[in-house]
Formats: C-alpha cells, structure tokens, sequence
C-alpha cells in the first residue's frame, strides 16, 4: 500500500502589487516566449515538446508548437539551453519595475511544475526609486515555486537572475511571479481534503472540479473576523493549490480559488473552492456572430481567455478548426462550452491551473489506452451499470441570415453618462436617437448620453434558418420503443458541421456501460480512457468521466467510467 499524505498552499499575494509590476528581459528568448505573461498569469504549465534531452515524455502531456504562436502562452522560455552541468554560459536576467514604491512580504517565482524543472539558483536583488541596492539574496530552489518569505519594504525594481537549470540541457522556464507569502499546510494540519474531478467527453456541458478542505490554525488571522487578516487576500481570486504526496513523490492535484470560507471554530477552518472552470461562470462574454469564413477556435479562445486573464492550454490539433454562428451574451464558461461541443474538445482543469482543451475521446472507439485498471487495484465495492438504450440523436443546426426587419432593442429613459445595453438575439446595422453609440457587437451596444432624456436603439435582426439532423440506429427491432435524444440550442452547429457532430453524439451515447469502482493512490486521471478488468471476466474500455477522492485518508477515489466492452475479449 503506498504512503500518502495531502499538501496544500494558499497563495497570499497583493494583486495591486502585481497589477503595477512591468516584467522585461534582455535576455534572447524562445520566439513564442511572452514576458508579459508573467504578469496577467496567462502562462500555461502544459509543457511544449522542445526536443530537450529527456524531457519529451511520451505519455500524451506534451503539446506541438501551434502554426499561430501568437495563441502560445508559456511565460518566459529562454533560447539558451543549460550545459551539461545545468549551467547557463549567461545567466538569464529577468527586471521587473513599478510606477511607484511597493512593500511585499515575499516574492514567489514559478517554474515548470508538470515536468519538475526550476532553476538551481536564483539572485533577487530589490532596488529603490533612487535605483540603490536594498537587498540581494541568492536562493537554491528545491521545487518548482520558490517563495523567498522575505518581507522587502520600499522597492521599485527587481532584477532576477537565473544562473542555471536543475536539470543538463534545459530551457530557463518561468511560468509567474507574484509578490507576497506561499503558506503550506500538510499531513495532520489537514484535517479534511476532498475534491471531485469531472469530464463530459463531448462538452454537452463543462463541469468545474470543486475541493473542500478543512484545515487545522491556531493563527487568529485565519478569521473571518479578522478584516486586516492577510488570509482576506484569497477573498481576490488567490490560488489554493492542492497535491498529494505518494511515497515521497508530489503529486499537483490542482489548483483552485475561493467559494465559501467558514471558521467552524478558533482552530478550525473550511473552505470550498472550485477551479477556473468555476471562476469563469461570473466572468461576463459579450458572444459574437461570425459567418462567412467564421473564426479560427485559437483566435476565439484568445480572445476569451485574455480578456478574463486565465490561463488556457489548447491542443495544437484544435487551433486552425474554423467556427461560425451564433454564441449569445453570456458568461466565458458558456461560451466554452458551445466552442467545445461545436468543435469536438473535451474541456477541464483537473491536475492543471490552466484550462486545458483536448479533441473529445469516444472511449468505445479506441485503439490506444492510457493505462489499465486490474482487479487487484479495485477496492471491493464495484458495479456495472448497463445505461438506457439511445435509438437516435436529433441535432438542431442553426443558420444565420440577413433580414430586413428593424426592431427596437430598448426604449426609455438614461441618466447621463455611459451605458451598455445587451440583445437576446444577434443585432446589426444599429441607430440610435437620444444618445451616440460608442462601441457595439452583434449581441451588445455601448451608448454615451450626453444628457438626461429618453434613448431609443433600434437594429436589424438575423434569421435563424434551422435544420434538424437525425441520426438512428437502423439495426435494432422494430418493437423497440425510441429514445431520441434531441440537442437544439448550440448555436455554433451548422450545416458544414451538424453531420459530424451528431455522428460524434451517437457514438458517445452508444456506450452502454457506467462502471463504478474505487482505487487506492489512482494512477489514472479524468480524462483518461483505460482498459478496465470487471465482472465475469470481461473487460470494458472507458473513460475516466469523474473522480471523487479523499486526499486526507490515502487518497482513495470513487471512480465512475463510460465505455464499451472490449472489442477483443
């Protein structure tokens, strides 16, 4: 049985810090490298296949270079690779200046954590707006984040050198910077850590991962009574970052942000937070209406990600697809979930702080496994469930064209100033009295009333000419009673895509089996389609679509599975 035992770290960093941070470098970096992400955290972890020594693991984790790598978010990657010793022949520099003097307790620098590369020695020197030395101190990281937990009053420059890598032959990788403490919590001061992983192969609807985590502090500013706590800092979407520690080896969970935060006593605390699928919920998306030669997923996803600041790792298999349709005023994690189905990707965070988006996987029609399940994994309790028979799929494919009817989209009284006024429906060709529009999209349009008095926004609208695809199983009985199952209102499903959309709803609808069993320290994740030993003897090919594991007592994890029986048995 293996040791194990839960990790967590609590991000307690000052945004407004961050916010006034400008980071630079001299150094020659990677042509796809973005400095800048350092400050908006738009820096993926899934590492790319860069043809280093020993680094491109062939287990499905590493990314090809994208033909747009304007799309490409990794931080800073140098172009000079380490030497046989891991040293640099010129130590990489990174300078970060603000506008005017900040105070920190620490500094926090990110390295690549899937691939467990850091650099072996770092210098952070602080400066003052005279430009005169503060303090320098040279750290040897351990892991990949580095937190110094060195309080720095004052400062208005870092300059941070990298001198080598902790493995030959590398890349200097930094993926953040942030400026404040990275407080740990592990085996006995967690008292509960549970988190639930979820998947829908299809995107049909995108599922945040949520944790919940009881921790054990006799520190009274982990209050929420305690306004001035610096604990108050994870109230600004900081990170919770949860690992699991299997015989000696740090295992990333995840990373996730603040829900709801309860003090069940003086020493007692609960959290609930959820991942950045969950963040991205009540971040507002404006949608947009692209028809012609519609839009690339890789500049759409950009577009999405950059204005709500997170993360995102997109398969390079995915970026070119061209999109087109409708998608309304709505929020981010919507508008995700309409791309992903559209397109075919399977969306989610688990084990990642990025959003990762993956081609969709139909388990039943696999050749190739991740991994295997075996009786002597499972615990005792198991089932196999045989799912309702679907005898058909009806998808709505949705068709915009230009009408010449004009509608009044609002009609009332404003207060001087700006004003954003959103469609349930895609708009064009706007006129307004009473005001001046400022900015507009299909779906919103910004207006400026100089003064007071009454607005009238008038448009013309777009037909929707829809068309239902129908897909039927054509071999079953004819005394089989229909179950149809009918999608109607994802609105980036048209004519040139509606057949292979429905063919890819049939075909994960046509695996019957839901297998439900638990495993002790899973090697498996969400995602993941494996080949299962069940029962009789049989064996079926599954995905792995959720994952319910107790981090605090030996990570066991109920594990729920949908597949097919295996071809070859």
């Amino acid at each position: 049985m293996p040791k194990t035992y839960p990790r967590v770290s609590f991000g307690l960093y000052g945004l407004e810090i961050k916010q006034d941070s400008n980071p630079s470098t001299s150094t020659p970096l990677q042509p796809f490298s973005k400095v800048q992400d350092l400050r908006t955290d738009a820096a993926s972890i899934m590492p790319l296949a860069t043809y280093e020594p020993d680094f491109w693991l062939l287990d499905g984790n590493f990314s090809l270079l994208p033909a747009n790598i304007e799309n490409v978010h990794v931080g800073l990657m140098s172009l000079a690779m380490s030497d046989a010793n891991g040293d640099f022949p010129v130590a990489p520099v990174i300078t970060v200046t603000f506008s005017k003097p900040q105070s920190s307790d620490g500094l926090v620098i990110r390295f690549q954590q899937h691939s467990g590369d850091w650099a072996k020695s770092v210098t952070v020197a602080y400066y003052n707006a005279a430009d005169s030395l503060i303090q320098s101190t040279i750290y040897a990281p351990t892991s990949p984040e580095l937190s110094t937990g060195a309080a720095v009053s004052d400062f208005q420059k870092i300059v941070i050198t990298f001198t080598g890598t902790n493995k030959p032959y590398r890349y200097l990788r930094v993926t953040g910077i942030d400026y404040g403490e990275l407080l740990y919590f592990e085996r006995d001061d967690i008292l509960e850590a549970r988190v639930v992983e979820e998947v829908n192969p299809l995107s049909l609807e995108l599922p945040a991962s949520e944790l919940g985590l009881t921790v054990h502090s006799a520190d009274a500013q982990f209050s929420i009574l305690n306004p001035a706590g610096k604990y108050m800092a994870l109230y600004q979407r900081q990170p919770i970052t949860m690992y699991e520690v299997v015989n000696n080896r740090q295992i990333t969970i995840g990373q996730y942000y603040l829900n709801i935060w309860r003090n069940t006593s003086e020493t007692e605390v609960e959290f609930e937070a959820v991942d950045l699928l969950g963040v991205l919920d009540s971040v507002p998306y404006r949608g947009g209406l692209w028809l012609g030669g519609g839009v690339s997923v890789g500049d759409l996803l950009e577009e999405i990600f950059t204005a709500a600041g997170v993360a995102y790792e997109l398969d390079s298999s995915l970026s070119a697809t061209v999109v087109r349709g409708w998608i309304p005023y709505s929020s981010a994690r919507s508008a995700l979930q309409q791309i992903g189905f559209a397109v075919g990707a399977m969306i989610f965070c688990t084990r990642s702080g990025a959003v990762r988006i993956l081609p969709a996987r139909i388990a039943g029609q696999a050749e190739t496994f991740d991994g295997t399940i075996t009786r002597a994994e499972k615990g005792e309790s198991q089932s196999l469930e045989l799912k309702t028979l679907v005898t058909g799929v009806d998808v709505t494919a949705h068709n915009y064209i230009t009408k010449d009817e004009t509608i009044e989209l609002f009609n009332g009284s404003l207060e001087a100033g700006e004003h954003e006024i959103a469609f349930q429906q895609p708009m064009r060709s706007l006129s307004i009295t009473g005001a001046t529009i400022t900015a507009s999209g299909a779906n919103f349009a910004i207006i400026n009333v100089a003064s007071a008095g009454t607005v009238i926004l008038s448009g013309l609208t777009y037909a929707d000419a829809t068309r239902v695809y129908s897909t039927r199983n054509t071999t079953l009985p004819a005394s089989i009673k229909p179950n149809i199952v009918s999608i109607e209102d994802a609105t980036l499903v048209n004519n040139a895509n509606v057949g292979e959309v429905a063919a890819r709803v049939f075909a994960y609808y046509g695996q019957r089996y839901l297998q439900n069993l638990r495993l002790y320290a899973p090697g498996v994740e969400v995602g993941d389609v494996v080949l299962v030993e069940t029962l009789y003897n049989r064996r079926i090919q599954a995905m792995v679509e959720r994952m319910e594991i107790d981090l605090a007592r030996g990570m066991t994890a109920n594990v729920k599975l949908t597949g097919a029986e295996y071809a070859l048995d």
